[in-house]
């Protein structure tokens, strides 16, 4: 696939998902992400032939993050440096890639309950993957759990918290996330 048709699909991923999230999955027609994108409904079905093929390619891009993310972990120490860079790593994707789909698998949730049954791995399974990476195999139960916490800490920072922080930026609430999951870890 050439750089400039993925650079489309990209943008058009991009465009989709802010606005599944602010007018929700079912409310967001194709001719609107045409329109936001300033190209026909035919150019946009040249990339995707469905809404729900945008929320395959974007979901999947997830995925392949993760996987890419666990391929390096697996390279490194099982130390705290290491974890704590697998957490610097977590919090860079939640930052430049993560947050709006999470923020649109909190506003649609319903939506991606059914896109479950129809993958092949369960999102379980892909958070599974990345609280494992921050983990001690041989540390009990409590120093287990606080690494837990910390990954799903970065989680929630995605979020925002701006209902309770709200002079806090997207950006500072996520410094604030990885400052306590080094905490939980150390």
């Amino acid at each position: 696939m050439s750089q400039a048709r993925t650079d489309t699909r990209e943008r058009i991923e991009q465009v989709a998902l802010k606005l599944f999230t602010e007018k929700g999955y079912d409310r967001t027609s194709l001719r609107e992400i045409a329109e936001q994108l300033g190209v026909t409904k035919a150019a946009l079905y040249y990339h995707f032939k469905s809404k729900e093929e945008i929320l395959q390619g974007i979901v999947s891009g997830r995925r392949k993050d993760v996987q890419e993310l666990v391929d390096w972990a697996s390279t490194l120490p099982r130390n705290l440096e290491s974890r704590k860079e697998i957490l610097k790593r977590i919090a860079a994707l939640v930052e430049s890639k993560w947050r709006p789909m999470i923020r649109f698998a909190q506003a649609n949730q319903t939506r991606m309950g059914m896109r479950h049954a129809d993958d092949e791995t369960p999102p379980l399974d892909y958070m599974r993957q990345l609280l494992s990476l921050v983990s001690d195999a041989g540390a009990g139960p409590t120093a287990q759990f606080k690494s837990i916490l910390a990954v799903v800490g970065l989680l929630i920072g995605a979020i925002g918290m701006d209902t309770l922080f709200p002079t806090e930026s997207d950006a500072d609430f996520s410094q604030i996330a990885l400052e306590v999951a080094f905490e939980l870890i150390s």
